[in-house]
């Protein structure tokens, strides 16, 4: 039994010896093997339009093979590092997202975009790797359409499989460079926004006081939203508050900063603009709604000082332009 139990101490120790022999020699091999990248390529496949990316193509990598292409809907790409033939795949999915408002939802949940989705530089609002899937998966989304829980938008997923170790340096690459493409814009987003516009509140609150009451007072705004030549995003209104004693006009004259100026790079719209009461500048958020072919207008920076602005409203569709 002494020498059964000296013999079984003696194979732990040289199994946790090899062991951790082992795990040393496979950090040095990653230390010495860092990825590093020989191009970067810009995404192309077939059928699959009004988006880019690029991604990186490592060193001692084959080259590339599509295995897998479903005509704008699909494209899997295939590299093998050479060194150890262990095969790397790229995919890119395209799908709709269809959020109800009775609180069901395809896909199934979570809700998505999720609470942790940022934008990256390009605007482009993104997930990476949703909770509901597993894997090394980017998820991007644009062309909203809707607001609250009832919205419907495109998700284009960008998916890396194979060999862990580049995953941090092809996440990285393709974030950055994920953009919508000029064309996709024009064709799909902006005759939505473009024409004119109408709000009226008969009782909108002017102000709240101390005390919890408000006072009401007729307000309106009509807007006008066209495209320019060089694919942004130009609008003037007339606003009217305080039941028509305070009028805020604002109108395009050529060689000047438009009013109301931005560049389109998905179903929301975030312009900067110029008050016609004083002048002051801030931000506003557009958002077109599909279903009932409305605008939502909302000021997320206001200007210094006074202005008679709406901070928030839903425009409708008229035929013309209305000015005072």
């Amino acid at each position: 039994m002494k020498y059964s139990l000296l013999a079984i101490l003696a194979i732990f120790i040289a199994g946790t010896l090899g062991f951790m022999y082992r795990q040393q020699i496979m950090s040095l091999l990653t230390k010495n093997t860092a990825p590093e990248i020989a191009e970067v390529r810009d995404f192309q496949c077939e059928g699959m339009e009004g988006f880019t990316f690029k991604y990186p193509v490592f060193k001692g990598w084959s080259q590339e093979r599509r295995i897998e292409v479903e005509p704008g809907k699909k494209c899997k790409l295939f590299f093998m590092n050479l060194a150890d033939q262990r095969g790397y795949i790229i995919a890119v999915t395209y799908d709709q997202i269809n959020n109800r408002n009775d609180g069901s939802l395809f896909p199934a949940p979570p809700l998505v975009p999720t609470k942790d989705a940022r934008e990256n530089i390009n605007g482009v609002l993104y997930d990476i790797t949703r909770p509901d899937m597993q894997g090394n998966a980017i998820y991007f989304y644009y062309n909203f359409r809707g607001d609250g829980f009832y919205k419907n938008m495109d998700m284009m997923s960008v998916e890396s499989s194979g060999l862990p170790e580049y995953n941090d340096v092809f996440r990285q690459q393709v974030i950055e460079s994920f953009r919508i493409s000029s064309n996709q814009t024009v064709e799909n987003f902006a005759p939505k926004f473009a024409g004119n516009w109408k709000w009226r509140d008969e009782k909108y609150v002017m102000l709240e006081k101390d005390d919890g009451t408000k006072e009401y007072q007729e307000a309106s705004l009509y807007l006008n939203i066209e495209i320019d030549a060089s694919i942004n995003l130009i609008g003037e209104w007339t606003a009217a508050m305080r039941g028509g004693n305070r009028v805020d006009i604002c109108k395009n004259e050529a060689g000047d900063k438009p009013c109301l100026s931005g560049v389109i790079t998905g179903g929301e719209v975030t312009m900067d603009f110029e008050d016609g009461y004083r002048g002051g500048r801030g931000r506003l958020k557009l958002v077109y709604d599909s279903q009932s072919d409305t605008l939502h207008w909302k000021i997320l920076e206001r200007p210094q000082g006074e202005f008679y602005l709406p901070v928030e409203a839903i425009l409708e569709r008229i035929p013309e332009p209305y000015y005072i």
